[in-house]
Order: C-alpha cells, then structure tokens, then sequence
C-alpha cells in the first residue's frame, strides 16, 4: 500500500486550510450593507476606477465588512496597493499601530516592546522607532518608497518588500509615523558605559550636538533625527555608509573607526 509522505501530506492540509482561510474571508465580506457590498466587488476585482467613483459618490470608505476589518484591512489582504491608495484618498482612515505591522517595519522596530527594535537576532542593526519625529519617519519612508534611500541590509527594498505580502505605499507613511511619534522612547538607563565613553561625548558634542541636541533628543527641528538609545552597532554601521558616501551627509568623513565606534557606543548609553 502506497504511502503519502508526511511533507506532502502537511503541504496539502497547509494549502487546503488556506484556501478555507480564503473562503471565510469572503464570506465574512458579504455581511456588510448593499451599498459597502459595491465597494466590495470593485475591490474583489481591483477595479480602482470603480472604488475612486464610489468615493465620489459619498461612500463611506470607513465601513467595516466585520468587526475589526474595515475596507482598507481588505484590500491589503488582497495585496493590491492601487486598491488601498484610492480607498485612503477616498476617506479610509488608516490605524498607525496596524500598518506598521502589516508592512513588515514591526517585525525588525517592534518585536515586542511597540516601536523598539530586540537587541537579539539582528535587532541591533536597526534603529529603535518608538517617539522618533514623525516628520523624519515620514520623510525617511518615502525615500524608501522613490529609492532614493537604500536599505543596510543587500537587496532589500521596502518599496518593494522582501516580504512578500508586504505593501508600503503613501497612503500609509503619515499613520505610520504618527504612531511611532506616540510611543514611549527606550530606556537604556541600563546601558554600560564603554571605556571610550569620554572620547565618544567629545566626537559627539563637537560633530553632532549641534544638529541633533546635547542630550540626543533636543534635535534642531522635526527633520532631524533624535539619536539617543540608538544601538551602537546600527551607529556605527549609519556612519560608516555616511563615510563611504552612500548616506548624503560628510558628518563621518573625517573621523576613523575608532572615532566612529567611540561615538556610537557614547550614543548608545545617552
């Protein structure tokens, strides 16, 4: 008697549960109003002009298909992003705390603790978010978006996601950092001074302070980042692509490695 190997057996109970997850999701979708139901269909079928005309025609782009699942939540689990940017220009409303997760951003900014990257499993090579000015976030996203910032890590592109259900679009950028803004910054009161501690906070207060504040949060304006907490390994690497030209800004150009890593451990303990 042929026997079904375990690995096939799992990939297909996986692909029959999916499709039942599928299933439920539409069903679920058909107990909103008649009119939301005409939304619903121009969604299921990714027809943008029909959302933006419904839009147009007073629409409510708010309304909830069930508890908890407003329209937008819809089309992002239809992955389409065209869909989701006419609903927001058509008055959907977009929560700070679901889009950063559903784009991907709090599986590295906010592993547990909302808006604070885990010092484990790669953590520290991405910066705390949590009470960052909401408009360096916004700013910051949106050249993700263009291009016209590049990730730290090789191939990876926000704009267009590694993840591949992942979508960031603009509609989502001023929720997002809105969001962040709202949380409670990190508290590394515990944080250990380094030896070169003194030598950092000299690097700092002459090369930095000035920009981004004596204390890392004080910044010149809303435009520029608060520092203070920052990882030291996420800091040093920043400044080395600062160094190498492939950040637009020279602050680093002149320091070495030791001056770069002096700076970031003082960072890290501000």
């Amino acid at each position: 008697m042929l026997m079904k190997s375990p690995v096939n057996s799992v990939g297909y109970l996986l692909g029959c549960f999916q499709r039942f997850l599928i299933f439920l999701a539409f069903s679920l979708f058909t107990v909103a109003s008649q009119a939301d139901e005409r939304v619903l269909d121009a969604i299921k079928a990714g027809d943008v002009a029909a959302v933006k005309s419904l839009a147009n025609e007073g629409v409510d782009m708010n309304a909830e298909v069930k508890p908890g699942w407003p329209l937008i939540r819809m089309a992002y689990l239809m992955k389409n992003p065209e869909i989701m940017q006419a609903l927001i220009a058509g008055g959907a409303s977009v929560d700070g705390e679901w889009a950063l997760n559903e784009t991907s951003c709090g599986k590295c900014h906010s592993r547990k603790i909302p808006g604070i990257a885990e010092g484990k499993e790669g953590g520290v090579f991405v910066p705390h978010l949590a009470g960052q000015h909401s408009d360096y976030t916004a700013k910051q996203l949106r050249a993700f978006i263009s291009g016209d910032r590049a990730h730290h890590l090789e191939g990876f592109n926000l704009g267009k996601s590694y993840h591949e259900s992942s979508i960031l679009i603009e509609g989502l950028v001023d929720p997002i950092a809105d969001y962040v803004q709202s949380l409670e910054r990190f508290d590394n009161s515990e944080v250990i001074k380094t030896a070169n501690h003194d030598a950092g906070s000299a690097i700092y207060s002459k090369q930095c302070a000035s920009c981004h504040g004596e204390n890392g949060v004080d910044t010149m304006n809303s435009s520029t980042p608060e520092l203070a907490g920052l990882y030291s390994v996420y800091t040093f690497n920043t400044l080395g692509l600062f160094k190498d030209n492939k950040r637009t800004h020279n602050i680093a150009s002149s320091l070495s490695e030791e001056e770069m890593q002096a700076v970031a451990d003082y960072i890290s303990a501000m």
